[in-house]
């Protein structure tokens, strides 16, 4: 196969947190007691940006009024993820440690640094990633992130895997292939190539 490396997305891609993140949320709400709560659902639409802008997008007014929300809800967030986890795709735990006798195989999401580690410990992968990198370590946009990670580790026609139309915007901004996760958050209409299940991407490859 062409491809010198495979960098992945987390959300939407690898597992989906979507219903312990909410818990988490909604603890830091009732806590507050406020009568405003967020779905699953909720989480699944703003996935894929930074902590601080999901929060904007979803709690505008609760924002204003607590400052500090953000880190509450992380905090509350970090809890429920290291107790319950999140729903991993069918065929990911199988297929990672497939690809990584193959490829070399890479992790960039728009999360924070706790979350990226707590997924690395929680799906038992961490050894099959050559290298992983975030938004909380960069600070930079998912695309600068991504075309950071690929010139450190000198890649020269490496793809990424995500499931959202940023993912795909991120791959125009750092100059390197995409792939669409269909079965995850995101609607992507043009993508050139796309895939239905993790074991399609198997199969693919």
């Amino acid at each position: 196969m062409k491809y010198d490396g495979i960098i992945f997305d987390i959300d939407g891609t690898l597992w989906n947190a979507s219903p312990a993140c909410a818990k988490g949320w909604n603890r830091v709400l009732e806590g507050l007691g406020e009568t405003e709560r967020v779905s699953c659902e909720d989480i699944d639409k703003v996935t894929g940006n930074p902590m601080d802008m999901c929060v904007q997008m979803l709690l505008p007014n609760l924002i204003k009024k607590y400052p500090d929300l953000k880190d509450i809800l992380s905090l509350s967030e970090i809890e429920v993820i290291k107790n319950e986890g999140g729903e991993f795709y069918s065929g990911v735990l199988e297929g990672i440690s497939q690809l990584s006798k193959k490829f070399n195989l890479y992790l960039v999401s728009n999360c924070q640094e706790y979350y990226l580690e707590m997924f690395l410990d929680l799906s038992g992968l961490r050894d099959c990633f050559k290298d992983v990198d975030c938004y909380g370590r960069t600070q930079l946009s998912k695309g600068q992130t991504i075309k950071g990670l690929v010139n450190l580790n000198g890649l020269k026609n490496p793809v990424y895997i995500g499931d959202t139309k940023g993912d795909q915007e991120a791959t125009l901004e750092a100059g390197v292939d995409f792939i669409f996760a269909a079965y995850g958050f995101g609607d992507v209409k043009n993508a050139s190539i796309s895939i239905n299940s993790f074991n399609d991407l198997n199969k693919f490859l």
